[in-house]
């Protein structure tokens, strides 16, 4: 895969991500009646998928310079088994993105 599609795909998944995940979005009425252990398991992959999608990014950009990005272990947790539906695709979709980016160097 180039940077480019890497680049691509990580927006996609972010403008899916802002969808479902912002307040006042389509997913609002869906998230409030998840039980609170469950609306906290989205609030918190939601921060995660955010922050994989920032960092997949910026490892893009890293590379085109000619640099290294860093990667650590735990950035590779798995998606939470209780969150459901369009969170946990989403957030699989952008841990399998951010594995297949990171991956290429190890």
């Amino acid at each position: 895969m180039t940077p480019d599609t890497l680049y691509a795909e990580a927006m996609r998944l972010g403008a899916r991500a802002r969808a479902y995940f912002d307040p006042g979005g389509p997913a609002d009425a869906a998230r409030a009646a998840l039980r609170p252990e469950h609306r906290l398991a989205v609030a918190t992959e939601s921060l995660r998928t955010t922050s994989r999608l920032l960092e997949v990014v910026s490892a893009l950009i890293v590379r085109q310079a000619g640099g290294v990005p860093a990667l650590r272990e735990r950035d590779f947790a798995a998606v939470p088994a209780r969150l459901g539906g369009p969170a946990r695709e989403i957030a699989a979709g952008v841990r399998e993105l951010y594995t297949r980016t990171f991956g290429e160097e190890g």
